[in-house]
């Protein structure tokens, strides 16, 4: 009799815990689809080294990361509209950070698309970013081809920061694109 009370309530915990998990943490049932890591050199790289006590074979570096469906809080197209030509929607996202996670840029898209001719309308694409003793300028947010099979969304934005008392200042940019006939995201470019 013991053994069946512990595990239905093994069996309660565990739902308990995934219930929480998907009331409390919007966007992590959504993980990363994808990572890519780019070194990066100069001031930059020699700032994160400093900052982190690392050697650069731990600090500089940038991390893009991808998915599908929500992200960081920002909810899923659930229920979108589909116009005539098209025949899936969808939402979409990638994110570029520090490896030491002092700055970050996320663009976050929906999408139209059509399964026969791979062809993808990008209803909206926008970009937030967050820094701590940084300051991120997005330059520009938005999507290239709207309407066509080769694709991409993405953002161009600059990195400030003082380093020995000068101002450096980077830029970096992101691109993802939508395989139109199967919606699977591919094509990721960081700089």
């Amino acid at each position: 009799m013991n053994q069946i009370a512990g595990r239905r309530r093994s069996v309660v915990l565990v739902l308990a815990g995934s219930l929480l998990l998907a009331m409390a943490a919007p966007g992590v049932a959504s993980a990363a689809q994808s990572v890519t890591k780019v070194r990066i050199s100069g001031a930059e790289c020699e700032a994160a080294m400093a900052a982190s006590g690392e050697s650069a074979r731990n600090a500089c570096f940038i991390v893009a990361e991808t998915g599908g469906g929500s992200q960081g809080g920002v909810v899923a197209t659930a229920g979108c509209y589909v116009p005539s030509g098209y025949t899936h929607c969808g939402s979409t996202w990638i994110k570029n950070q520090s490896i030491l996670l002092v700055w970050s840029v996320t663009a976050t898209a929906t999408y139209v698309r059509n399964s026969s001719t791979g062809k993808v309308w990008w209803t909206s694409v926008t970009c937030t970013q967050a820094a701590i003793g940084y300051t991120v300028s997005i330059n520009w947010c938005g999507s290239y081809h709207n309407g066509q099979p080769d694709t991409n969304y993405g953002s161009n934005f600059d990195v400030a920061f003082i380093w020995k008392g000068s101002p450096i200042t980077v830029s970096h940019g992101m691109r993802a694109s939508i395989n139109g006939k199967t919606g699977a995201q591919c094509c990721i470019q960081i700089w």
